[in-house]
């Protein structure tokens, strides 16, 4: 193969990546534009100082909306001095939790080793006792979803809601050398 159709395959390869990347970075640019953020729960905080709260809320780069009282409301982000959200996983808190003591209970209801269940009145009692306790168990996981979704600054009016996210990182190596980067959270 002569060395004048390498150079060529090669430009022609380095050419193509080149667009290919152009066309990366732009549609990473054009994610970071028109993105659309969803809640759970929300807390608006008006220029005027009214705070409303809602659910179902959504966060864009022009505007702010959720349903209040049933009813979906939105505002424009130059009427808006603080939008703090919670993502609401209380209630898959409490599914999961709910879920895993119902399994529980049908598993050792089904393999009954021993019999027990067989006997006058104990299949009443065992229905009973693990509909009781599966409730207990969601409430639980209800509590613990409610304790582990914080309320968290999503949008402060001056600053983009994309860059509320952004934290500087400065730490050193373990050769004593500064390290500086920056962590984006989702």
């Amino acid at each position: 193969m002569p060395s004048g159709n390498l150079n060529y395959l090669l430009k022609t390869l380095l050419m193509k990546t080149r667009i290919f990347s152009c066309f990366i970075i732009g549609l990473f640019i054009f994610s970071l534009n028109s993105y659309s953020q969803g809640y759970g729960k929300m807390r608006i905080t008006l220029n005027d100082g009214s705070s409303l709260e809602g659910k179902k809320g959504t966060l864009t780069d022009e505007s702010v909306s959720c349903l209040i009282n049933g009813q979906l409301q939105s505002y424009s982000l130059e009427d808006v001095k603080l939008v703090t959200a919670r993502k609401g996983n209380a209630v898959k808190w409490a599914a999961g939790t709910g879920g895993c003591c119902i399994a529980i209970f049908v598993v050792s209801g089904i393999l009954d080793p021993e019999g027990q269940l067989e006997e006058e009145g104990m299949m009443g009692s065992y229905i009973l006792g693990s509909a009781l306790l599966t409730a207990v168990g969601a409430g639980i996981g209800y509590l613990v979803g409610s304790l582990a979704d914080p309320w968290k600054n999503v949008y402060m009016s001056g600053y983009p809601a994309a860059f509320n996210r952004l934290r500087p990182v400065l730490n050193l190596d373990p050769e004593g050398r500064p390290l500086f980067g920056i962590s984006y959270t989702f």
